[in-house]
C-alpha cells in the first residue's frame, strides 16, 4: 500500500498521506515521495495542490518509532530530509491548500504552515514541541505566519493550541467541516485560476521570503548537538507517560 495516494484531476493535485495506523507520522519513504511529488507538481500543469491525510488525522509529525536502533547521524538525516520537504511545500510556485483534521503536530503542524490556504475541522489542534529536544524546525516560517510574540509562545510553552485560536493567531485561514472541504477546494481551484500561471509564480517568488539557507543552517546546527536520539526518545517517552501509556 502506498504511503502517499496521488490523485490528479488536470490542474488540481490531492496527496493523501496515507499512513492512518501512525497517525500519519513522517517516516523516510513518506518524506521523499512528498519531496518527489511537490517538485513534480511544479511543472506538470499542477495549478492547486492540496495536501491532506487518510484516517482520523492529519499528521502527528516526525516518525519516532524504532529510534533506539538509529545514530544520532541517521536521524539528523531524516530530520533534514523533512525540512527539504517543507522547503519545497512552502516555495512551490502554486497554490497549495492545507486541510486537517483532529490535529497536527511537529512538522505535521509545519506543514500546514508552509500552506497557502490552511483549512481545518472544529476541535483540531496543533503543536510544535521539536524544541523540547533542541531542534529549530521552521521557526522563520512560523514567525512569518503568526508573529514573533505568538511564535515565542507556541514554541517556548510547547503550547497545544486549537483552531479557534489558530485562526486568531492567523495559523489557519478556516474553520471547516469535512462536510464543507470539497467546496474549499473548488474554491482554491478557482483561485489557482484566476490569473496566468507565469503571473502567479512570479507573486509566490516575491511575496515568500526565502530564508532557506539560514533555515537549514539553524536546522542542522541544532541537531548536530550530541544526544540527538536520546534527547527524542526521552520526549517520547515523557508524552507516554503522561499519557499512561507507559
Amino acid at each position: 500500500m502506498s504511503v502517499l495516494i496521488v490523485e490528479q484531476d488536470e490542474d488540481l493535485k490531492i496527496l493523501q498521506l496515507n499512513r492512518p495506523d501512525r497517525a500519519n507520522a513522517l517516516n523516510g519513504q513518506l518524506v521523499q515521495a512528498l519531496i518527489d511529488e511537490i517538485e513534480r507538481s511544479s511543472d506538470d500543469g499542477t495549478r492547486t495542490l492540496v495536501i491532506r491525510g487518510s484516517g482520523g488525522s492529519f499528521c502527528s509529525g516526525f516518525d519516532l518509532g524504532n529510534l533506539e536502533e538509529a545514530t544520532d547521524a541517521e536521524v539528523a538525516q531524516r530530520i533534514v530530509n523533512v525540512e527539504k520537504m517543507l522547503q519545497a511545500l512552502h516555495h512551490a510556485p502554486i497554490l497549495t491548500v492545507a486541510l486537517v483534521q483532529s490535529m497536527a503536530f511537529g512538522a505535521g503542524a509545519d506543514m500546514v504552515c508552509c500552506c497557502h490556504m490552511r483549512i481545518a475541522e472544529p476541535g483540531s489542534r496543533f503543536c510544535m514541541p521539536g524544541l523540547n529536544f533542541g531542534i529549530l524546525l521552521g521557526t522563520r516560517r512560523l514567525k512569518t505566519r503568526i508573529g514573533a510574540d505568538n511564535a515565542v509562545r507556541v514554541l517556548i510553552n510547547t503550547r497545544v493550541f486549537d483552531a479557534e485560536q489558530a485562526v486568531e493567531m492567523g495559523f489557519l485561514t478556516h474553520i471547516a467541516g469535512r462536510e464543507s472541504w470539497q467546496q474549499h477546494i473548488e474554491s482554491a481551484r478557482k483561485a489557482g485560476n484566476a490569473v496566468a500561471d507565469r503571473h502567479v509564480r512570479r507573486m509566490l517568488n516575491v511575496v515568500v521570503n526565502d530564508t532557506r539557507q539560514e533555515d537549514m543552517a539553524d536546522l542542522i546546527d541544532s541537531v548536530g548537538a550530541p544526544g540527538l536520539v536520546q534527547r527524542i526518545v526521552d520526549y517520547r517517552n515523557s508524552m507516554r507517560k503522561k499519557s499512561g501509556k507507559n
